[in-house]
């Protein structure tokens, strides 16, 4: 059996990154420890890793007194040192990571092959077992190496068709005819951000998202990271039976059962394609593994994250201060989207200099801890108090905490900030909090 590897390509792999360690990240994201074939060059990139993860400088000395404080003796200084005769420009590095990262999908695909003709031939798994190993062994296989798929002429013609071709009407983000019309960028492939300071509905939102998706058939996937899985449903059902939330967390079950709109609600989302993720921990690791899996095994059409802010970093990543690691962990979810064909919706937080301006409008520099989540994203979405709405009803400015906990109906904004294909807009609407649910502004006083 021949073993797919390159010496040289993992050498220079090595070399490289001692010369010039800020590439780390970008070498990190397309090859992991574990894809290096020779143990040398595995364990000096490992190595390399734990280094960014105390927060430590890579070079020739830190990583020889990294090594030998680890014990490991099989690799000496002059051989270390050979290693930067194989460094190579920042490109050729990429094109190595993602070499050695396919060779090792490779090697993966020979072994387990191998595995699974011999269950084949025992008959110890039953056919859906076998499929069920089958589709995991894609799913590892397809994260290796870089993707690059060369689309020209008639492809990209008939590409562009299937484009217009798609039917737009099944794919919505509000909920509110004035808005989701008005989007042309909430698509496959794209992310979406849903931004708005605590308590102003952002999760709401989300919720509403997901509730107008399944509506129309499709599948969807909600990673929650604030919720419990219960919660969330609470929340869907009060929106669907029209009944207050909190009453409904106070209720029994024999009190929720006598109440027929409670009972159909309930039915209504147990038929329904929903899978939920409430459990930890959150990384920038793992946050794409739950997404995946939602999507390969699960057939999800469209993920929401609620939220960004609380994917933690870990690796080397960790190392990072908080908005890089909000960069890279936003441009991992760019990535995602665009390689798994789907909408990834993201809600985040709005930092508090918003509530210092007059107008309470907040700006792309407004989304906390990285402003560069708005470069990834097609679509940023604000939500935020309607300042003229609430000055009209004659409160001060110092109110607007008093206002945002009493108030059942909130007058809010909700302003398309970013779409990269098409207009940015405003629209005002009212926030329903006992049964958290959004109508335009228009539409609500029309039933009043």
């Amino acid at each position: 059996m021949s073993i797919v590897n390159s010496k040289e390509s993992e050498m220079s792999i090595i070399g490289s990154l001692i010369y010039e360690p800020s590439i780390l990240p970008k070498v990190y994201g397309i090859v992991k420890p574990e894809d290096f074939y020779h143990p040398i060059s595995r364990y000096l990139y490992r190595s390399m890793v734990e280094l960014a993860g105390e927060k430590l400088n890579i070079n020739l000395q830190s990583l020889l007194n990294h090594i030998q404080k680890k014990g490991y003796t099989e690799v000496t200084e002059s051989e270390l040192r050979e290693y930067l005769d194989y460094r190579v420009p920042v490109e050729a590095v990429i094109s190595f990571a993602s070499q050695v990262s396919e060779f090792s999908g490779y090697r993966i695909l020979e072994y387990e092959l191998e595995k699974l003709r011999h269950d084949v031939k025992g008959r110890e798994l039953n056919l859906g077992e076998l499929v069920n190993k089958l589709s995991s062994l894609s799913q590892r296989i397809n994260e290796k190496g870089v993707k690059q798929e060369l689309v020209t002429g008639v492809d990209l013609v008939s590409s562009y068709i299937h484009m217009l071709s798609k039917d737009k009407s099944k794919l919505k983000l509000t909920g509110i005819p004035s808005i989701d019309e008005r989007l042309v960028d909430f698509d496959s492939k794209e992310v979406t951000y849903i931004a708005a300071r605590p308590g102003t509905g952002k999760t709401a939102a989300m919720l509403q998202s997901v509730r107008v998706n399944l509506a129309e058939g499709r599948r969807v996937g909600f990673i929650s990271m604030e919720m419990d899985s219960s919660k969330i449903l609470n929340r869907l059902i009060s929106a669907k039976a029209k009944v207050d939330g909190t009453k409904l967390l106070r209720m029994g079950v024999d009190e929720f059962r006598a109440d027929s709109r409670l009972m159909n609600a309930l039915h209504y989302f147990q038929n329904l394609p929903l899978f939920i993720d409430d459990k930890g921990p959150y990384t920038n690791i793992t946050v794409p593994q739950k997404i995946r899996k939602m999507v390969y095994e699960y057939g999800c059409e469209v993920v929401y994250v609620d939220y960004i802010g609380l994917i933690n970093a870990s690796g080397y990543l960790a190392a990072s201060q908080r908005n890089q690691q909000l960069t890279q962990i936003s441009a991992d979810l760019k990535g995602l989207a665009s390689e798994l064909d789907i909408p990834i919706v993201a809600a985040s937080q709005l930092n508090r200099e918003v509530t210092k301006r007059t107008t309470g409008k907040p700006t792309l520099a407004d989304l906390r801890d990285s402003g560069s989540l708005e470069q990834d994203a097609s679509i940023v979405m604000f939500i935020y108090l309607d300042m003229n709405k609430f000055i009209s009803t004659g409160l001060d400015v110092s109110d607007v905490d008093d206002y945002m906990n009493d108030e059942e109906e909130l007058y809010l904004k909700m302003t398309v900030e970013k779409q990269r294909n098409g207009q940015t807009f405003t629209e005002s609407v009212v926030l329903e909090k006992l049964h958290g649910m959004f109508s335009a502004a228009s539409d609500f006083n029309k039933t009043y």
